[in-house]
């Protein structure tokens, strides 16, 4: 089951899930890169601090997917899709476009 958030209600959505989140970034080879890092909301991105390795990545595949895991099993992840761009301070700034709050497969099967 999927749950499109808007994006006007991304904030208040953050608010519940907290900075902890997973960058999902893509390398040359077409091989998904994933850091932890905590994201704040500035009112129009996503901030968080990163490594050279995803800023390489981002320079060259700016389309970044975040990821907010459940709290408990069989909740809610929240993901969000956007279009990153590295900062003059190596940080990345996100500009969100989608986001959806998902349930894993194997809880709707019960």
């Amino acid at each position: 089951m999927s749950l499109e958030v808007p994006l006007a209600e991304l904030a208040a959505e953050l608010e519940r899930y907290g900075p902890a989140a997973y960058l999902l970034t893509v390398r040359d080879d077409a091989r998904v890169h994933l850091v932890h890092t905590d994201i704040r909301h500035d009112g129009t991105c996503l901030r968080g601090e990163i490594g050279r390795s995803s800023a390489v990545n981002i320079a060259v595949h700016p389309t970044v997917t975040l990821l907010w895991p459940p709290f408990e099993p069989g909740e809610l992840s929240l993901l969000v899709d956007g279009r990153a761009r590295v900062e003059d301070d190596g940080s990345v700034a996100v500009t969100p476009t989608w986001a959806v709050r998902h349930r894993p497969a194997a809880s709707q099967r019960r």
